[in-house]
């Protein structure tokens, strides 16, 4: 992982790492009962906590449908800036028009970016079969969570549209 990819997508390849591992996590820890870290002793509780399965797996899935493409269509170098201008509008419209629902499906929904940058920005295979396993298990809790995800984006973005773009 470089160093670009630490400091931009950092939250969301964790959410997806943890999902992947979590149940190695929870073996390791009942296995090594006696794990002293430094000062501080692991607090094991977290494993039994299945709310956070949902809320790694929402965070997963906003990297994978919103902030990995549109990191990918900053990055890339057939971006223009005229290509930003109408792409940001577009994500606007997209991130109030699209259901949560629709983001559980893992399919070039967000129009904003192109399907080659939404294909990049989706997670090794065994790192995706973990969202989709997760998705199955929780998905009313996860669109539960997209929704109020969606709808801060959605107020954040329509304030940096009107404030420095000076769209309406």
């Amino acid at each position: 992982m470089s160093l670009k990819d630490h400091r931009f997508n950092c939250l969301n390849d964790c959410a997806v790492s943890i999902l992947y591992h979590i149940d190695d996590i929870a073996q390791y820890l009942d296995r090594y009962k006696n794990v002293i870290n430094g000062i501080t002793i692991l607090d094991r509780s977290f494993i039994e906590m299945e709310v956070l399965k949902p809320i790694y797996t929402a965070i997963a899935i906003v990297g994978i449908h919103i902030l990995k493409p549109y990191h990918l269509l900053l990055l890339d170098k057939e971006t223009k800036y005229s290509t930003l201008l109408s792409s940001f509008p577009k994500l606007h419209n997209n991130l109030l028009s699209i259901s949560p629902e629709e983001m559980l499906e893992l399919k070039h929904t967000f129009k904003f970016a192109s399907k080659d940058h939404f294909e990049k920005s989706l997670p090794e295979k065994e790192l995706l079969s973990s969202v989709v396993e997760n998705i199955s298990q929780y998905s009313q809790e996860i669109c539960q969570i997209l929704r109020l995800l969606l709808k801060i984006f959605a107020d954040g973005f329509a304030y940096q549209k009107e404030s420095i773009l000076g769209m309406v």
